[in-house]
Formats: structure tokens, C-alpha cells, sequence
């Protein structure tokens, strides 16, 4: 007598949890596990939103197998803010998106869409002490003229070479209405600029300086 092969049918992982606070929260590598058991022929899919000095802004994305999209997650993180952003921001904020896109599938048994993971970091940034902001510096005073730097000169010049002969008028009536300085006919370039209206100058070009609104 021939006896039949019996197939144990495989069971989804049990949750993994972590006690936070009195509470608690499942792990993203849980949550990656029981997705993968749950829905093998579904993608869990990262696309970096913002990536700049200061931010990174991930989407995660969860498709079926017909490429449509059934759950989003963001997640956003500050680099520097906390021991691993300090090296780690891209890939930190990655795997809290993640969490949270399985999360908002239903892949949760903590009734938190947050994972241990995310919740752990935000607690750690928080207490983490803020770095003190350089002061800015103090302004100057303002009770005599500051004149424009040689570079600043130069680059004035050249771009009023382009303006017609009404550029100085335009330029002293600039100055008398915003600062309140009238400048005398045959002043020279370099008794004409105040700094901070150098400083204008060579950042917009002088076309764009002389239709400012004052």
C-alpha cells in the first residue's frame, strides 16, 4: 500500500514587535516579511522625492502585478538630525517609507501605521540636544555710506555698459527713493553705490535693478 505525501502548508511569519513606551510596534523587517509571504507577486517600490543639503523626501510604493499602484508611504528626514541621519539619512529615510506604505496596506497587527523602527528614531532626535545656530552677524552701522568692493565695481561697469544714457539718472532717483541719499551731478561711480545697493546690483544684473519697485 502506497502512502501519500503530506505537504505542510507553510504559515504567514508572525509578527515581530518592539515595546515602546508602553507600547507596541511592529519592525519594517517584519512587516517586509510578511509582505513578501502575503503578496509574492506584488513590488515595493522607493523614488526620491527631494534630496538636497538639508532634506530627503522618500515615496515608497506598493504595485500589484499589474504595475498599479495599491499603497503609498512618505517619509522625511533631516540629515544630521540624530546619529544615523548623520551618515545615513537616504537610506533611514527609505525604510521608514517603507513601513509606512506596508502599514497603509494593512500589514499591521499594532494598530500603528508608524513601525518600531520610525518611532524609535523620532524619539531619539528628539531627545537628541539641538546644535546651537551661529548668531548672524551683526549688521553694520548704517550711519555713514559703505562703499562698493573693486569686484563689485567692476562687474557694475560691465553691466551698465548695456544701459543708455538714462541708466545714471534712473540709478541716482533709485537712491533717493530708497535710501534717501541724492547724489550730486558728477559724483563718480564709486561715491555713487552704497554697498548694499552694489550688493543688489551684481546679484540681479543693473536691467533688472533699475525696474525694481522701491
Amino acid at each position: 500500500m502506497t502512502q501519500k505525501k503530506t505537504t505542510t502548508k507553510k504559515e504567514c511569519p508572525a509578527p515581530v514587535f518592539q515595546n515602546i513606551r508602553g507600547k507596541n510596534y511592529e519592525t519594517v523587517a517584519s512587516r517586509i516579511k510578511r509582505f513578501r509571504f502575503m503578496y509574492p507577486t506584488y513590488s515595493l517600490i522607493s523614488e526620491i522625492l527631494v534630496m538636497d543639503e538639508q532634506h530627503i523626501i522618500i515615496l515608497a510604493k506598493v504595485k500589484d502585478e499589474k504595475g498599479r499602484v495599491i499603497s503609498t508611504g512618505l517619509a522625511e528626514e533631516v540629515r544630521g538630525a540624530g546619529m544615523i541621519n548623520k551618515t545615513s539619512a537616504l537610506e533611514n529615510g527609505e525604510t521608514s517609507a517603507w513601513g509606512r506604505a506596508l502599514g497603509n496596506l494593512g500589514i499591521d497587527e499594532s494598530g500603528s501605521v508608524a513601525t518600531a523602527d520610525e518611532v524609535r528614531n523620532a524619539i531619539k532626535q528628539q531627545d537628541q540636544p539641538s546644535e546651537e545656530k551661529p548668531k548672524p552677524k551683526p549688521k553694520p552701522s548704517t550711519d555713514e555710506p559703505r562703499m562698493a568692493t573693486d569686484r563689485q565695481l567692476t562687474s557694475i561697469r560691465q553691466q551698465f555698459k548695456g544701459l543708455d544714457t538714462n541708466g545714471a539718472v534712473a540709478m541716482k532717483a533709485i537712491l533717493l527713493d530708497s535710501t534717501g541719499i541724492e547724489v550730486p551731478d558728477g559724483k563718480t561711480l564709486e561715491t555713487l553705490l552704497l554697498k548694499d545697493i552694489a550688493d543688489l546690483i551684481t546679484e540681479e544684473g543693473a536691467t533688472n535693478f533699475l525696474s525694481r519697485p522701491f
